[in-house]
Order: C-alpha cells, then structure tokens, then sequence
C-alpha cells in the first residue's frame, strides 16, 4: 500500500518534471512572437525615420515659401537718379547683351515746387517710386559740376589700386578745402603721342559731406545705392553709343543755369570743359523769347560764348592729344526749344553739327515728352554706367 505523503511526493516530481518540460519547449513557442514583436518594431523605425525624413522635406519647403514671399525681388538693369534744383530725374536701362542697344525702360521726372513744404518733393518722389516697383531696383546717383572738382594730373609709379589714396596727397594744394575731408577718384587720360612723357590721368576730388549726404539721400528712401558717378562720365555713356565716337565726337550740354562741352573718343573721355551759364542765361539774353528768329540768336552774346568754348576745346583735343578733327559735334537735347539753334552754331563755327536724338542709340520703351527727356538725360547717362567702364 503506497503511502499518501509518498503519493504526493510523486506528484509533485511529475508537476516539478512537467515545468522543467514546458520551460524546454517555451523557446520554441515563443520564437515566433519574438521575430514578429522584432519585425513590427523595425517597421515602426523605419516609419519613424521617414516619417522625420517628410517632416524635414516639409519644413525646407515651407523655408523655401517663407523666404521666397520676403525675399526681396531686384529689377534688372541699373537705375539713375539725380537731383537738381528744378527736380528729379529718374531712369532706368537694361542691357540686353553685348553690341545690343540698351533699353530705356523706365524714364520720368518729378519737379520741385518753390512752393512745395520741405519733404513734400521726396515724399512725392518715394510714392512715384514705389508705385512704379522702382524701389527693387538698384540705383546710381550723380553728382553735378560744383559738388566736385576734375583736373588732369601725373600719376605717381605706384599699382593701380593704391593709385587714388596717393594721388589724394599729390593733389593736396590744388584744392579749396582740406585734404583730410576729400574724397579722390580717379579714371584713365587718353596719353600724348609723344614718348618719355608721364602718364597722366583724370582725378575727381569731392568733399567727404558730399558723399555722405548722397548716401543719406538714398538710405533715407531705402534704395540700394551701387555707384555714384559725375556727370562727364554720365554724358560720355551716352556719346560712347554714337556710331561715329569711334572718329571722336564733341558734345554740347547746356543745363538751366550751367553747361559742358567734351570730346570722347572710342568710349574715352578726352577733355571736358564747363561751362558758367545755361538756358537761362540764353533765355535771358533773347530777352525770354525761345521762339526768337535766328538773326536774335545769332546777335546773342551768349551764342557767342558757347561758341567761343567750343572752338577752344576742339583746337585744345587736336594740339595736345595730336588727333584728327572730331566728325561732328552733337546737341543735347535742351529743356526749352530754341528754333534754329544748330544753324546759327554751324554756320559760326564752320562746321557739321546735329541733334542728339536718343532714340537713334537707345530702344526708348518708356512715355515721356522732349522737356522732361531733356531733363532726365544725366539720370540716363547715369544709368547707362558698367561696371567694365570707369
């Protein structure tokens, strides 16, 4: 007879037997919960990995759209802006490539009041800019005969980028104020034939207050400012667009109340000379009659400074720099109309002269009218500057 305490005993041998027995076989059951808790694990990974790989395409792109609505746009090509006592000029030009015609795009201008609250033209200017989406361009300004002076000088043997800050010491006794508030510039003179002579070249010194008010000018509008120029540079990108300014060509401007003749040659600036009058000094002496005959404008004293200036600097380029005579001289255009102007001129000095017409060198896409054509045309100038041209 098995007693019951060894019956137990046995039975809990076979319960202990049959755990040992399950926990062998447990791997085996287990092994495919494993491999599918793995497996849902790695794809849970890896769509966390893409997931965090859309959310960083997603937000570069929103970047990218964020930036592209404040990105601020720039227009092509250059626009000049210049400031005088009648007003404003303003143009814009782009080029199309190089020996294409350039394009006037854009050309206006906004006049000065003597009634007008101080402010009043630059606010008017800023609203005409802006409505206009010349605000996204970027902007040359200019300075006219008087905010500067320009004088030929020797050029010392130094490299061409020291050239200005040495120059600024050479010309030192040459100017009417200090040396330390001038800011120089300088830019290439046609050499003499002749050889063993020093190089000389063109200096542009302006007051250091002359410059910075520009910039404030500008900064003031919030437009970017990427050059100023002056004004014979101005003119002479005008005349370098003149089939025959590869024979050299004359120039005459005449403001309202001051003017210049210069000779270029080849896109180069030969020699300008200033003038102390204008229209309205011509004005004046015709009595205020711009439809006076042309035995007036002949008898005009006035005509006859003109003409004396520009008989000097053409005998001047072809004495001192030995060259031909120039094939024309060109008229630019005026901002009153004086009938028979280039008639009586050519019949005193005894030569061709014409017209400027900017249409014949420029494609003119802008509406303006002669006068204020006429009173944009250093804006023009201005804008027509490259950055190959110095």
């Amino acid at each position: 007879m098995t007693n019951r305490r060894d019956t137990v005993i046995v039975l809990n041998l076979d319960a202990k037997n049959r755990k040992k027995s399950d926990r062998r076989q447990t791997p085996n059951r287990r092994k495919p919960r494993i491999i599918a808790w793995l497996t849902r694990f790695r794809y849970q990974g890896e769509e966390r990995r893409d997931a965090k790989r859309r959310t960083r395409l997603i937000d570069r792109r929103l970047k990218q759209r964020f930036l592209e609505l404040f990105k601020k746009r720039t227009l092509a090509g250059l626009v000049g802006l210049t400031v005088s006592p009648d007003g404003f000029g303003v143009a814009r030009i782009v080029w199309r490539g190089e020996g294409e015609t350039p394009i006037l795009k854009e050309c206006f201008f906004v006049s000065a009041t003597a009634s007008a609250a101080e402010g009043t033209e630059w606010f008017s200017l800023n609203q005409t800019l802006r409505a206009r989406e010349l605000h996204h361009g970027r902007f040359a300004g200019l300075l006219f005969p008087g905010q500067y002076a320009l004088f030929p000088a020797e050029a010392p043997q130094v490299a061409r980028s020291e050239l200005a800050s040495a120059m600024k010491w050479r010309i030192k006794d040459r100017l009417e104020f200090p040396v330390k508030e001038a800011v120089v510039e300088v830019f290439d003179l046609p050499q003499k034939k002749n050889p063993g002579q020093p190089e000389m070249v063109y200096v542009v010194a302006a007051r250091e207050a002359v410059i910075k008010e520009c910039f404030n000018l500008f900064h003031q509008l919030n437009l970017p400012l990427v050059a100023i120029d002056i004004l014979e540079l101005a003119l002479r990108n005008l005349t370098a667009l003149l089939p025959d300014d590869a024979e050299g060509v004359g120039l005459l401007y005449l403001g309202r109340t001051d003017g210049l003749v210069q000779v270029t040659r080849g896109g180069v600036t030969y020699l300008a000379r200033p003038l102390d009058f204008g229209v309205d000094q011509l004005l004046e002496s015709l009595s205020g009659r711009a439809d006076a005959g042309e035995e007036e404008l002949a008898a005009s004293s006035v005509i006859d400074s003109i003409v004396l200036e520009i008989q000097r600097t053409l005998d001047y380029y072809e004495s001192h720099f030995m060259q031909p005579s120039v094939s024309c001289v060109y008229v630019a255009p005026l901002p009153v109309v004086f009938h028979g102007l280039l008639a009586v001129l050519a019949d005193k000095l005894g030569m061709r002269l014409k017209e400027l017409v900017l249409s014949k060198i420029l494609e003119v896409e802008a509406k303006i009218d002669d006068i204020d054509l006429a009173r944009c045309l250093p804006a023009i100038g201005a804008a027509l500057r490259q950055d190959k041209t110095k």
